[in-house]
């Protein structure tokens, strides 16, 4: 056997079958075997970056014997080996010889990373190196050595031969054909379909979605690929379904035909019938319909409502038995004997006396222009009830000014149940005061349909089967004060019933041509109605519907007087058409009947 090839095969073994060898070859020496003495060549002590166990520079005597790489913690740094020529005693005796690494072309964390090329790549690699293939060669990889699992890049294949030991003969590679099918573009189900807004889904079954276009129809592409065509892909816009729905006036009842809120949604159709009537909310894009209608009621057309009135009066007194003024406050607008007790009865009475008057006048429908118009409200007061105390309050703060009054206190001491459901009382008028300890409600209500008042609305009255108003009226002021307290209240009521029709036709807006107004704001202060409350004597001229046409109107339609708004406030009532003052003079009926507002337009 050629001992190159024995000194070469001793090197790619591992050390455990080396060192078997080295025994066996211990055995040959005791039985009389023997080698020739050796020594290093010119690679011993030299620096390269390669060295294998066959290069002629290892031994200048002898062989290279037990070649063999030396290792750091960097990597391989070298290589060591024995030159043997003679008996094998020398091989035990004679020194090692050694050569390091040098770091160029090598990974210092790892030696093995960077292949070393013993004789290029053909004489190592297989026939299938630079070949072309379109999936990963198997076969022909290697000449000599091992070949490593074929790793794939976009373009190519890479293998390497290996030896034993670890040592990469070669590096091979060959080029990678990727053959592509083309794909063509097609729309998704979306396509040709109906949408409300742009669609977001199934706009593509292959091929890559471009941005939509167009804002209804939409337009978008489905592009193709690796050739493939594209699909031009569209949409349409289709308006969303409307459900008719009926408005306010469904279920409600009116003198004649309703003509405002007869739908929240939908188109109305003509009205049918002559009481109760009918329409239809018509629905559209596939919407539903909706069927309503309003019952016809008793004409209210000079109607008179009876209000029974039961006045309650705190008057509280000191030791000189004058008006307390820690309670009412002291007022100089007065005269100085204001406190006195038979001046302040005298006072309420006739203050009880104009009210009335005020009212009854104020519900006259178009009376400031029709001397023969009739009231719709007709008022008498059925009982009196004084005290000469203090008025009683509560312990709770639900105002910025101070202390409730307890009002269900004064209620229960005057037995308000026999006054409410036997007496028909409809009406509790307090005569007392208002300081800044105090919060005083200028009306309230309890009864079986709920608080409608202008009030914190806190339910702190007893409720009995009829519905009552209590107004809390203050004596050191007037009539003036006591008629605002109830426009206040009315406002509240018909608002209740159809804010629409009361707030934007009757009160209107601010700008021509203006409405009625309301009690802090007459129709020609409306344009500026935030800064300008409370200015009832305005000569300001504007145009107005208030009164059934469109006219010019200030405050010389009801009078410019510096009266605290009173002649305002009678006019203002005076314009309120006669068949909402059921809800004023029948409250419970009016609810009972779901009677509505007719519009005034």
């Amino acid at each position: 056997m050629d001992n190159n090839k024995i000194i070469i095969n001793f090197v790619n073994m591992n050390m455990k079958k080396q060192a078997f060898l080295i025994l066996i070859c211990v055995l040959f020496l005791s039985a009389g075997f023997v080698f020739a003495a050796g020594a290093c060549g010119t690679a011993n002590g030299g620096s390269f970056a390669s060295l294998q166990s066959y290069s002629s520079n290892l031994c200048s005597n002898g062989r290279p014997f037990s070649f063999k790489s030396v290792y750091s913690g960097m990597g391989m740094s070298g290589w060591k080996w024995k030159c043997v020529d003679g008996s094998m005693s020398s091989y035990l005796s004679s020194e090692w010889c050694s050569a390091t690494r040098t770091n160029s072309g090598i990974n210092p964390q790892n030696s093995f990373s960077t292949p070393i090329n013993i004789s290029g790549t053909s004489k190592y690699c297989g026939s299938s190196v630079n070949q072309s293939f379109s999936d990963a060669p198997t076969t022909q990889l290697c000449k000599l050595g091992t070949a490593t699992s074929v790793s794939v890049t976009s373009t190519q294949y890479i293998w390497s031969c290996k030896m034993g030991g670890g040592i990469t003969l070669a590096s091979c590679s060959a080029k990678r054909i990727i053959n592509l099918s083309p794909i063509n573009g097609q729309c998704g189900s979306s396509d040709g379909q109906l949408f409300v807004t742009a669609p977001t889904g199934n706009l593509c079954s292959s091929g890559t979605v471009s941005s939509l276009t167009g804002s209804g129809p939409w337009n978008w592409i489905c592009q193709g690929s690796d050739g493939g065509s594209n699909a031009y892909c569209s949409a349409d816009k289709v308006q969303p379904a409307v459900n008719g729905q009926c408005g306010s006036s469904d279920g409600q009842s009116f003198v004649t035909a309703p003509t405002g809120n007869l739908c929240s949604s939908g188109t109305v159709s003509s009205l049918t019938g002559s009481g109760p009537w009918n329409w239809i909310c018509q629905g559209s894009d596939g919407g539903s319909n909706a069927y309503c209608s309003a019952q016809k009621t008793q004409s209210t057309s000079n109607k008179k409502y009876k209000i029974p009135v039961l006045v309650i009066k705190y008057f509280p007194l000191d030791e000189e038995g004058k008006i307390d003024k820690k309670f009412t406050g002291a007022c100089s607008w007065l005269s100085s004997d204001w406190d006195s007790l038979d001046v302040v009865r005298q006072t309420v009475d006739n203050f009880n006396k104009e009210t009335i008057s005020a009212l009854e006048n104020g519900s006259k429908h178009y009376g400031y222009k029709d001397e023969s118009a009739v009231k719709s409200l007709d008022y008498e007061i059925v009982g009196t009830i004084e005290y000469l105390d203090s008025m009683p309050i509560t312990d709770k703060v639900s105002g910025s000014t101070g202390a409730d009054y307890d009002y269900n206190k004064i209620i229960q001491e005057v037995n308000g149940k026999d006054w409410i459901e036997n007496k028909g009382v409809k009406e509790i008028w307090i005569w007392g005061y208002h300081t800044p300890n105090t919060t005083l409600y200028e009306s309230n209500m309890a009864g079986p349909y709920g608080n409608i008042s202008n009030s914190y609305r806190l339910n702190d009255m007893p409720v009995y089967s009829k519905t009552y108003t209590v107004y809390h009226y203050n004596y050191t002021r007037g009539v003036a004060e006591a008629i605002e307290n109830h426009t206040h209240q009315i406002e509240m009521v018909l608002s209740d019933v159809d804010y629409n029709i009361f707030w934007n036709e009757f009160v209107g807006g601010d700008s021509e041509p203006f409405g009625c107004g309301w009690t802090h704001c007459p129709p020609n202060v409306m344009s500026d109605s935030w800064n300008r409350q409370y200015d009832w004597t305005s000569e300001t001229s504007v145009i107005s519907y208030c009164g059934g046409s469109k006219t010019e109107i200030s405050c010389h339609n009801w009078g410019c007087d510096n009266d605290g708004g009173l002649k305002f406030k009678i006019w203002w009532m005076q314009n309120i058409p006669q068949e909402w003052w059921v809800h004023i003079g029948d409250f419970d009926g009016a609810k009972k009947n779901k009677v509505g507002l007719t519009s005034i337009k």
